[in-house]
């Protein structure tokens, strides 16, 4: 699960990363863009995904939300995250 986890962290940062609505200047809006695994105990993973960059939180919510990407990112990701979960624990 751990690997799992990994491996899905990679890939909510890599999309969010590709499919940034805004024009990145100076590159460090998106290089920041990041997704972290935490692991919280035994079958117990929590991925976050986060800007790095202090007026993140405005690329979020301005502007009627044109400019956001980490709400729009999960849910685009997450069926997919989930639907290869449900068939890795099938599979043990």
């Amino acid at each position: 699960l751990e690997m799992y986890a990994d491996s899905a962290a990679q890939k909510l940062q890599g999309s969010a990363r590709r499919n940034a609505p805004w024009t990145d200047r100076s590159g460090a809006a998106g290089n920041r863009l990041t997704c972290t695994v935490e692991h919280q105990g035994k079958g117990q993973e929590l991925l976050t995904l986060s800007h790095g960059v202090e007026y993140g939180l405005w690329l979020e919510l301005a502007h009627e939300k044109n400019w956001a990407i980490l709400q729009p990112t999960i849910d685009r990701e997450s069926p997919d995250i989930i639907e290869g979960l449900s068939t890795l624990l099938t599979r043990l």
